[in-house]
C-alpha cells in the first residue's frame, strides 16, 4: 500500500499566482500543486480506501506515509520504513497518491514524495516499489480512463474487486 495521509498538506497553485494549503484528500484533477520544479496540474488522484479507517504509517518529518511510498530525504531516495522504522498506527479513511502532468513529484508537508508514474530515482529498492503496478506508466494511463470525471480521483479497491 502506498500513499500519504488523507490530511498530508500540499501547496495548490490558485488564480492569479496565489498558492493556498489543501488536505491530500482536498486536491483534484486540474489542481497545481507543488514540485520542485514549481506548480505542476494533477492528472488524477489515487485513492486507497483504508477500510478499518486506521492505517499503519511512517512519520517523515511533519508527513505521516505509507511504509513503501518513495520519499526523497537530504536528496536521496528512499522508503519511510527504511529511514523511520517506528510505525504509527493513526486514523485514515484514504491514503492518497497524485499522477502529475510532467514532474513525478510533490511537495507534502515539506517532503518530496514519488507520484504515481515516478520513477528511475537510482535507489534500487524504491525502483523496486516503483516497478509495482501502480507506479507503472501503463497502469497510470488505465486508472486515467477510471478517474471521477469531477474530482480526478480513482478508487483503487474498485481494481482489485474487478
Amino acid at each position: 500500500m502506498c500513499g500519504i495521509h488523507e490530511d498530508a498538506r500540499v501547496w495548490v497553485e490558485l488564480a492569479g499566482g496565489r498558492a493556498q494549503l489543501k488536505k491530500a484528500c482536498d486536491v483534484r484533477a486540474n489542481d497545481s500543486v507543488r514540485t520542485p520544479q514549481g506548480y505542476v496540474p494533477v492528472i488524477y488522484v489515487t485513492v486507497t480506501p483504508c477500510w478499518t479507517n486506521y492505517a499503519e504509517l511512517h512519520r517523515v518529518g511533519a508527513l505521516r506515509v505509507a511504509p513503501q511510498h518513495p520519499v526523497q530525504l537530504d536528496g536521496v531516495w528512499c522508503t519511510p520504513a527504511t529511514v523511520a522504522p517506528r510505525a504509527e498506527i493513526v486514523r485514515c479513511r484514504a491514503l492518497y497518491a497524485f499522477a502529475l502532468a510532467s514532474v513525478h513529484v510533490v511537495i507534502a508537508d515539506g517532503v518530496p514524495c514519488l507520484g504515481v508514474g515516478g520513477g528511475g530515482t537510482g535507489d534500487a529498492a524504491v525502483d523496486a516499489v516503483c516497478a509495482q503496478p501502480v507506479w507503472n506508466p501503463s497502469f497510470r494511463r488505465r486508472l486515467l480512463g477510471l478517474a471521477d470525471p469531477h474530482t480526478g480521483h480513482c478508487d483503487l479497491s474498485l481494481l482489485r474487486a474487478a
